[in-house]
């Protein structure tokens, strides 16, 4: 029975091992960082400005490349249903370039003449094929 005493004596005063719940931990939140890039879907952004005009109705004019398709707008950090009333392709001959001069519904949200920022979001993908991309 003396033994036994002993032996818990022993094992109670032994330290744990802290380097392998370290490992674990370590090794928990690597694999949900991968699930996060993994399954994270982003997009690329163009970020510019336009004014808004108003006459009857508040439109917001803004020109872009013209090879850019997007696939949603946010005005001044917000996400709003924008609608293209008018989208006219143009042609700047000093730098020989073309780009397209939009026209949006602005739902008479804001002032006439007020400079509003504009983010076209575009090519949607999963964070992990841009990090493959970049790095290949």
């Amino acid at each position: 029975m003396l033994d036994l005493y002993h032996n818990k004596v022993a094992f109670i005063r032994k330290a744990p091992h802290l380097g392998f719940i370290f490992i674990v931990s370590i090794f928990i939140i690597a694999s949900l960082l991968v699930k996060y890039v993994y399954e994270k879907q982003v997009y690329d952004t163009y970020k510019t400005q336009g004014v808004v005009v108003c006459d009857s109705t508040c439109v917001v004019i803004t020109a872009i490349p013209s090879s850019l398709t997007f696939e949603k707008i946010s005005i001044n950090q917000n996400f709003v249903d924008l609608r293209v009333i008018k989208s006219e392709i143009k042609v700047d001959e000093a730098n020989y370039t073309t780009y397209k001069e939009l026209t949006l519904d602005s739902k008479s949200m804001y002032q006439n003449n007020e400079i509003v920022e504009l983010i076209f979001y575009y090519n949607q993908e999963r964070m992990i094929t841009k990090i493959k991309n970049k790095m290949f």
